[in-house]
């Protein structure tokens, strides 16, 4: 209301008009884009709620940004440029990237096959591994899946840079 009263007042020229049109069109985009990103948020939040209760990432829900992307009707990459270089100061004080809330499958199995180690004392078998992965934390994966994860959980303190940020470890 407050433009449509400026053009009819002031009459501007056709190069006024368009340089008022681009930024009309810009100004749609960015909200567009903060109007998604709230989303992404508040979707985040919801999946992720039982880790931001006990800080300890094996308790990351199941979320990727392709399943956030479908939520959403949008598509991945953009999910993806949203959550680049984003990151959420947690309830305990430490900042993590956006990305980091959304782990794969492959990440957990990881991260409890890291902190299934670290928490026994004797070693276990890859199989013992397996059925300890499917009984306590609901990861039903191969006995070969357990051994190609056991041994990115070994080899390096974090199996993704982003991992680095999470508390627990």
């Amino acid at each position: 209301e407050g433009i449509a009263a400026y053009l009819k007042a002031q009459k501007p020229d056709a190069a006024a008009l368009r340089s008022i049109r681009r930024l009309l069109s810009d100004l749609e985009l960015v909200n567009m884009r903060q109007g998604r990103t709230w989303r992404i948020l508040q979707e985040i939040l919801a999946a992720q709620a039982a880790f931001l209760k006990s800080a300890r990432r094996i308790d990351l829900g199941p979320l990727t940004p392709s399943a956030m992307a479908s939520r959403l009707g949008c598509h991945p990459s953009t999910v993806g440029r949203i959550l680049h270089a984003r990151s959420l100061e947690m309830p305990w004080g430490e900042e993590m990237p956006l990305a980091a809330l959304l782990p794969n499958r492959r990440k957990k199995t990881v991260w409890a096959i890291r902190e299934l180690l670290e928490r026994t004392s004797r070693s276990m078998t890859d199989e013992e591994i397996r059925k300890t992965l499917k009984a306590q934390y609901r990861l039903d994966v191969s006995r070969r899946t357990v051994n190609e994860c056991r041994h990115s959980a070994v080899e390096s303190k974090w199996a993704c840079s982003s991992e680095a940020s999470l508390r627990g470890s």
